[in-house]
């Protein structure tokens, strides 16, 4: 190029040279209507992922984890879960829009397969989706309806409480030789025993967690430790705490509360307990029996065999700390049985006539204590309650019978009336976890070898199958 110049210039020609060199400086420089565009930066859709999920059984807590979703360029700021429509019945998502939430699995009638989707957002507004199916089982509840008779019975040794499994399958407190015995009351099969260290009082079975708690009891003094009894692990842990156990109630994800009779046998004090640690309590309330409401956080309390029955609801404040929210007194006299409705809608007290309300069991608004939507009419003494799972139907007894209702039509469902026998006490009216069975225990007085002995009778029935 220089020399290209430098000819030019021996040329004689100043015009001409003047011009290229202007050309040359404006093109060199920059300058003169060329522009350079800077390359845009593209923004990389993020990618979600789920892990993971191994078959489970129905009516537990299984878990949809998204954690390992990322994204190379920036970050996630949004997670959604949902079910994806199968025709499966519908499972609760407890956490749509956290990188992990547990789903509460429904009753299924067979192997289920239920499909969910996790769609990511990330800060740019890319978005990325990710599926998954989990197959749910019903390993519990095998539908072998046909064979269980209309009606039987089942002896057993002198026990406490009870609880039903499936079909036929029900756990029993064995007060007499200390252990749980898990029997089928059909086919009389005895399917586990669990050996306890004491004698069982209360039986409560976290269906979600398939656990089952229970509290013992030494010369009718409650003890200071209660049983976790694993159902899919076959084990039994004990958890100890510093204060007797006077009634345990199931809080969710797998806690309990506990009321215990404080020192000073005024009133009782409630304690909050997850895995083998106190976490909240103590709070003193006036009454010992205890139902935890998980639908609004809290816990309805009512009074045993005093007269007149009264109901009380407590509420936790931001801080934790409980405060009483209503006093009722309520139908009748000496409580017996308090159960709260599954979806945490009802509150029902088994208690003795009174009050200008007869034998009625009341259906207690959950949310105002005051406000009684509608009876059942049970008839004398009623002295249990009890809940389908689906809350469809409700169970009671009093000393004489048995009776089952529809919950929303308050009809009779059921009726059969149990042969008394001496020191008779008919309770504990409870349905097997698919509502297809109802089991009632019946305690006894009777003579062996010219000696009194006690023992128990499950009288079981089968639900009507128009029902």
């Amino acid at each position: 190029m220089l020399k290209h110049l430098s000819n030019l210039k021996k040329s004689n020609s100043p015009k001409l040279l003047l011009t290229i060199v202007a050309f040359l400086f404006t093109t060199g420089c920059g300058g003169g209507s060329s522009e350079t565009t800077m390359p845009t930066k593209v923004n990389s859709a993020p990618i979600a992922q789920i892990k993971d999920v191994v078959v489970v059984n129905d009516l537990t807590i299984s878990t949809l984890d998204g954690s390992l979703s990322s994204d190379s360029d920036g970050e996630i700021t949004k997670f959604s879960w949902k079910q994806v429509d199968n025709e499966a019945p519908e499972a609760k998502i407890t956490s749509p829009t956290s990188s992990i939430t547990e789903i509460e699995l429904p009753d299924v009638k067979s192997k289920t397969i239920f499909e969910f989707q996790l769609e990511v957002i990330d800060n740019s507004g890319a978005k990325s989706t990710d599926s998954t199916t989990l197959e749910v089982k019903d390993v519990n509840c095998l539908d072998y309806s046909e064979n269980i008779p209309a009606s039987g019975i089942f002896s057993t040794d002198f026990s406490a409480e009870m609880v039903p499994g499936c079909n036929g399958d029900i756990y029993i407190a064995n007060k007499e030789l200390m252990q749980i015995d898990w029997v089928n009351v059909v086919s009389g099969e005895t399917i586990e025993t669990f050996q306890l260290i004491s004698s069982p009082k209360q039986l409560e079975f976290d269906h979600l967690q398939e656990k089952l708690y229970v509290t013992f009891y030494n010369i009718n003094q409650p003890e200071n430790y209660y049983a976790v009894i694993d159902r899919n692990e076959m084990t039994v842990e004990y958890v100890t705490l510093d204060f007797p156990i006077t009634m345990l109630t199931l809080n969710k994800n797998g806690g309990v509360f506990i009321s215990s009779r404080n020192q000073y046998f005024l009133n009782y004090d409630v304690y909050k307990i997850e895995g083998d640690e106190v976490v909240g309590g103590p709070w003193s309330i006036d009454v010992p029996a205890i139902r935890y409401n998980h639908t609004n956080n809290q816990i309805i309390a009512a009074d045993y065999g005093v007269s007149p029955a009264s109901l009380y609801r407590y509420g936790f404040d931001e801080n934790g700390n409980i405060s009483m929210l209503e006093h009722l007194r309520t139908d009748g006299a000496n409580g017996n049985d308090l159960e709260i409705s599954n979806d945490g809608s009802i509150v029902v007290l088994a208690a003795g006539g009174g009050n200008g309300h007869g034998y009625d069991i009341l259906n207690f608004d959950s949310t105002d204590l005051s406000n009684v939507r509608g009876k059942w009419d049970v008839g004398a003494y009623p002295n249990s309650v009890s809940f389908s799972y689906d809350d469809s139907m409700l169970a009671t007894t009093n000393y004489t019978s048995l009776v089952v209702y529809n919950t929303s039509t308050y009809q009779e469902i059921l009726k059969k009336e149990i042969l008394p026998c001496p020191y008779n006490d008919l309770f504990h009216a409870e349905f097997s976890r698919n509502g297809k069975m109802v089991f009632v225990k019946q305690d006894c007085l009777i003579e062996v070898n010219g000696q009194n002995d006690r023992v128990n009778y499950i009288h079981y029935f089968k639900i009507p199958e128009n029902t």
